[in-house]
């Protein structure tokens, strides 16, 4: 430590922001600092705003949103990560955390367009204040990002931008040493830039994550839900019968844009329905979330049903769901290598959308398998499993099937995420059962 350390009483191994005249200095520990100069932006980083400027004003974020909305894609992000995300957007009411998740999204974007341009330097230009590798941030969220947000339904604030927001704007690096006091979830949304400058984290893919939890937040999506809900209240009213029912929920689950996944929930809010009657003989476990593709980890269907609800209970029954796929000879090798792990198992299958293919050797190898393991092995087609499950029902056929319907209707519609804590958006999937319904 030299003498103007020791003068300072600041150990030079303790991160810590420094200030001069000319500079800030970003100390991450012994041999590791960032260092911010101020003064008008160079040439280098003009560039790299006339790229994210223009790529911006090209619809970057909108045409994003608009492919997010469409459709679903696992994300690639660690689960500490999704967290991460998840915390900050969870944080916004009408009165809190609107401008950091704007402010967010702004970075996001400048990081997944221009990776090297450093987002703790938000002020860039003719001002009073500027730093030479900044980024003109207030121009591009009041120009661009907040325009955007606001029209796509996904977030309003004011329509000039986060640093309206002064707290935001104060001539200081986005670090966690960042003084102001912020209306919003200030040690998260620090937390995001700091892996984010370190490389830790894809900004793209918590772009598009950020931008799924936003959607599942609208108010646009809640009107949805309200307007949906409230057609299937007067559809049941009605009083449809089990087989009505059962090709209502086929026809939302095979002509959506994701059969696969709304065949999982389909299952899963039958049993919904069926634990509601004790009629399980267990606990049911709660809907596996589509945050990556090694969802199942651990798991040995997409719907199980648990000994009791204490945690860390052994799984009695599974049942995987096959959507376009009949033939499962290799997923009965890959069911074999889970099974020793789950002493307890009494039965487990598959289910398929269309006719089962069989063959002597399937039906050599789930003999082997139950035997091997003293449980039922069993591939059924969705019809069947459906009917094989309302013999199991302590309720009227109609009943259960009309409670079957609400379940998988209130499960997309985010109303059920205690049983079902769906993290892609369901706005595709409440519109097309709305659609449904209109025309009942």
């Amino acid at each position: 430590m030299n003498k103007e350390e020791k003068e300072k009483g600041i150990p030079k191994a303790e991160p810590h922001l420094e200030i001069y005249n000319d500079r800030s200095s970003l100390i991450h520990g012994k041999d590791s600092e960032e260092t911010f100069y101020e003064g008008k932006p160079s040439g280098e980083t003009l560039k790299r705003i006339d790229k994210i400027r223009s790529q911006l004003k090209e619809g970057f974020l909108h045409n994003l949103i608009e492919k997010c909305k469409e459709s679903y894609e696992p994300t690639k992000l660690s689960e500490e990560h999704v967290d991460l995300v998840g915390n900050l957007v969870s944080s916004v009411t009408s009165e809190y955390g609107r401008a950091v998740v704007g402010l967010t999204i702004l970075q996001l974007c400048i990081k997944a367009i221009e990776p090297s341009q450093n987002i703790r330097l938000h002020k860039a230009g003719r001002g009073d204040f500027s730093w030479i590798e900044g980024v003109p941030m207030r121009s591009l969220d009041a120009e661009i990002i907040a325009p955007v947000l606001r029209s796509t339904n996904l977030l309003k604030y004011n329509k000039f931008g986060v640093m309206m927001t002064r707290s935001l704007a104060e001539n200081y690096p986005y670090t966690k040493f960042y003084k102001a006091a912020i209306r919003g979830p200030k040690e998260t949304w620090l937390e995001l830039v700091d892996i984010l400058e370190k490389k830790k984290i894809d900004p793209v893919e918590a772009l598009k994550e950020t931008i799924y939890l936003l959607i599942n937040r609208s108010e646009e999506f809640k009107q949805l839900v309200a307007d949906t809900t409230s057609l299937m209240g007067k559809l049941l009213n009605r009083g449809l019968a089990k087989k009505e029912i059962i090709k209502l929920v086929e026809a939302h689950v095979y002509n959506s844009g994701h059969p696969a996944r709304l065949f999982e929930i389909a299952m899963h809010s039958l049993f919904q329905v069926l634990a509601n009657q004790d009629a399980l003989g267990g606990c049911l476990r709660p809907l596996s979330q589509m945050r990556s593709a090694n969802k199942k980890f651990g798991n040995v269907g997409d719907i199980e049903v648990l000994a009791s609800s204490q945690a860390g209970s052994d799984i009695i029954e599974a049942w995987d769901a096959k959507y376009g796929k009949s033939y499962l000879f290799d997923e009965l090798g890959e069911l074999e290598d889970k099974l020793p792990n789950h002493k307890n198992l009494r039965r487990v299958g598959f289910v398929t959308d269309s006719k089962v293919q069989t063959s002597e050797e399937i039906e050599q190898r789930k003999a082997e398998i139950a035997e091997m393991f003293g449980l039922s092995v069993d591939i059924l087609t969705f019809d069947d499993w459906v009917e094989e499950q309302f013999t199991r029902s302590k309720a009227n056929p109609d009943q259960t099937a009309r409670d079957w319907f609400v379940a998988y209707v209130e499960t997309i519609c985010l109303k059920r995420l205690d049983l079902a804590p769906i993290d892609e958006p369901a706005e595709s999937w409440v519109r097309g059962m709305k659609k449904i319904l209109e025309k009942l």
